[in-house]
């Protein structure tokens, strides 16, 4: 039976092609490539990657309203179920436990390479973002790999590990539990939670960000995005020049709400618009 799509006429929809791409370690992640039908055949026109949370989750190919909107903008969007994601097995779901930042990460960065390489995206023009952990990923890429993304959007993202353990310890205390299965002990792995918190690299940030966080998170708390922006203007950094920030104050970890989406996705358009 075929889906209803309402008023729309899924021959506009932007299909999505199964493709794997080489990553640095020899293996090759899967992923979803969306390219904007109809794009001009001169020049060339910038793409994002989208960031999945979870870690254990996955992009499938199904309508992804997000994604059809930018592709309806012309942006070509790469969604990678990098190191962590589930539907792959075992060994490839839990080849980010204790590496959080480190091997997934690492599947990001050579997804923006691919992108560089296809003929239609300009190299200079490569954005990230991402909700949840796919925040995560949105914030630590650009400060650890500092010139490949021209832009950044982490949203209900994580900064700061050690400090999102004590408030998911003290609040959400399965939470606490669940993050020491994924990435050890808060003080026998303290040097690996420091390098894997984006928090401690803000000085290499060269990239444009903008923060979206929603101020009652209880599963990532927003002073995980403002710890972040406290530290980017400890670099000199300006709020509005380097990075731009807001807050929901109607919003906790995302929302179900149509309005509240619609907010999102016209205040991440307006932005790509603007800066990439």
């Amino acid at each position: 039976m075929a889906a209803g799509h309402g008023t729309l006429d899924p021959a506009h929809f932007t299909p999505g092609q199964y493709i794997h791409y080489p990553t640095t370690d020899g293996l090759e992640v899967p992923a979803i490539l969306y390219t904007p039908q109809g794009l001009s055949p001169q020049g060339r026109h910038p793409a994002l990657i989208c960031a999945h949370g979870g870690p254990t989750a996955q992009f499938f190919r199904a309508f992804d309203a997000e994604v059809q909107y930018l592709a309806s903008l012309g942006y070509t969007v790469l969604c990678p179920n990098v190191r962590g994601s589930t539907g792959y097995g075992v060994a490839w779901r839990d080849a980010n436990l204790k590496d959080w930042g480190g091997r997934d990460l690492a599947d990001i960065a050579a997804g923006a390479q691919y992108l560089r390489g296809l003929p239609h995206v300009d190299p200079a023009r490569i954005g990230l973002f991402g909700v949840s952990y796919g925040g995560y990923l949105s914030y630590l890429a650009p400060v650890k790999y500092p010139d490949l993304f021209k832009v950044s959007v982490p949203i209900v993202g994580i900064t700061d590990l050690h400090q999102l353990h004590a408030d998911n310890s003290r609040d959400m205390p399965q939470l606490g539990y669940y993050f020491r299965t994924m990435m050890g002990d808060p003080v026998e792995d303290a040097e690996l939670w420091r390098d894997r918190s984006a928090v401690t690299h803000a000085h290499a940030l060269k990239a444009h960000l903008f923060m979206m966080h929603g101020a009652n998170d209880p599963r990532c708390p927003v002073n995980q995005a403002r710890g972040f922006r406290d530290a980017l203007l400890a670099t000199g950094k300006q709020e509005g020049q380097d990075f731009e920030y807001i807050e929901f104050a109607d919003q906790g970890h995302g929302t179900a709400d149509i309005e509240g989406k619609t907010r999102s996705y016209r205040l991440l358009a307006d932005y790509l618009r603007r800066r990439l």
